[in-house]
């Protein structure tokens, strides 16, 4: 006969009571175009967040205070060393006393194997699951079973909460700070107004209310379940460290392919952190790239083109727009100038008598990008002829297209005028944060964009 689970304590109710009060509250909550409506969603989630962690009554996170990354360094490569992680080649060099680079210590040649990773030294899900009690937990709950990202993040505050966790000198050498626009102060967040990252910034923080508060709820809930077998703590589990550790998988992630994964067509990958690989920065021309063998259950770094002695080693993060770059790593490339993209959105009013036809010949709401291929989709140009229709008897696919033109000169003038105004301001400014010199970085890649939609409107108008 199984025995009774152990009384809960008052506090252990009452978080209880909080993760299902935060779970109940986003878990029917979808997208929506509507800025004043993330805004109250965002406050309240803020408010059901700070009602639990006045419950887990952390007021200071140790496991977050930033310690000295370049003091833990030394400690670091001797644990490489010791994993067999080969760095004979290149060394990690410290930027401004607290960011960290690859640096090659000597001429390497085009295709040169500059560093090896071994498998068992990477932190994933593919690596831990070796350990039955990943592997049930893996298998049983339906959130982490399907969405990899979040199932890292969480393995990553599990390990991270362990005193005597395997990684714990990579942990120590990571930054604690969240760079991303999801983790911004709202004043950051603010000067991202008129930008489609503001609401898609709110959305994906609700996304990670959401994630936590289903961990949490499955923490504290009087019910067995897998996870509770780990032994997390739910004082511990708090939002503050799973936000970092979705920023850090964010920001750092790399993908190895999934055990016997044909190439050929279309593999499984696996996101996951791989240590000192990671420190490598991202350039759009990368002087380095990484394969991952899987016979020999290794990660292998190779040399793209001939790099000098002195010079930093680099690698790509992938072919993404300074939108992506900006969303999910938290800076822009300044030469990324083929990729700038501009994302925003057109919407009818409620419907009622006067526009119900509107309602019946387009979506209420459509997302649109503008791209250096396209950047006057054809889609936008049929969906702005209905939106300035003032009648339905003013409305056909052949009406005159210049009011179209006009009205998204209009529209693109308009919007960056108030991100010129916004970023002229950041320019001025003295002090300037980290997060505040992005924002300004990524601010000129949409007003950039936004220029060669007006000229382009400009264009036809002429």
């Amino acid at each position: 006969m199984a025995s009774a689970p152990p009384a809960r304590s008052s506090s252990e109710i009452q978080l209880a009571k909080c993760s299902e009060d935060l779970f109940q509250y986003v878990l029917d909550k979808h997208y929506t175009h509507k800025i004043s409506e993330l805004m109250d969603q965002h406050n309240e989630i803020n408010i059901k967040l700070k009602a639990i962690a006045d419950v887990q009554d952390v007021d200071i996170e140790p496991h977050l205070v930033q310690t000295d990354r370049v003091a833990n360094l030394g400690k670091f490569i001797e644990w490489t060393e010791s994993c067999g992680i080969t760095m004979d080649k290149f060394k990690i060099k410290t930027i401004d006393n607290s960011y960290f680079a690859l640096e090659a210590t000597q001429d390497i040649e085009a295709d040169d194997l500059i560093a090896v990773i071994p498998g068992s030294d990477i932190f994933s899900s593919l690596e831990l699951s070796r350990n039955p009690a990943y592997e049930k937990v893996f298998n049983s709950n339906r959130l982490l079973r399907g969405m990899e990202n979040v199932r890292l993040a969480f393995l990553l505050c599990v390990e991270y909460l362990k005193p005597d966790s395997k990684w714990k000198p990579y942990f120590d050498v990571l930054p604690k700070s969240n760079t991303t626009p999801v983790s911004y102060s709202p004043s950051e967040l603010a000067l991202l107004k008129g930008s489609y990252m503001y609401s898609d910034a709110l959305f994906t923080y609700l996304n990670h209310a959401r994630q936590f508060a289903y961990i949490l709820n499955q923490i504290t809930n009087h019910e067995d379940n897998d996870i509770k077998h780990l032994g997390v703590s739910s004082k511990h589990f708090t939002f503050n460290l799973y936000l970092w550790s979705v920023n850090l998988v964010s920001t750092r992630v790399n993908f190895i392919p999934s055990p016997g994964a044909d190439m050929s067509l279309a593999p499984i990958f696996i996101p996951s952190l791989i240590p000192a690989l990671d420190f490598a920065n991202h350039a759009s021309k990368a002087n380095t790239k990484f394969v991952f063998d899987h016979q020999e259950y290794i990660s292998e770094i190779y040399a793209r083109q001939n790099i000098k002695k002195g010079e930093e080693l680099t690698i790509t993060y992938g072919n993404r727009s300074n939108y992506l770059l900006m969303l999910c790593n938290g800076f822009c490339d300044e030469d990324n100038t083929e990729m700038d993209s501009f994302k925003f959105t057109l919407g009818l009013p409620p419907p009622n008598q006067a526009n119900q036809w509107k309602h019946a010949v387009v979506d209420p709401r459509m997302v649109f990008v503008s791209s250096r291929e396209i950047i006057l989709p054809v889609s936008l140009l049929e969906y702005t002829r209905v939106y300035i229709a003032k009648t339905k008897e003013e409305y056909s696919p052949d009406s005159d297209i210049k009011k179209v033109y006009e009205f998204l000169k209009a529209r693109f003038s308009l919007l960056k005028t108030v991100l010129q105004r916004t970023r002229d301001s950041l320019l001025q400014k003295d002090n300037i944060t980290a997060n505040e010199r992005a924002i300004r970085t990524y601010l000129k890649s949409e007003i950039r964009m936004l220029e060669s939609t007006i000229m382009e409107t400009e264009k036809f108008l002429a």
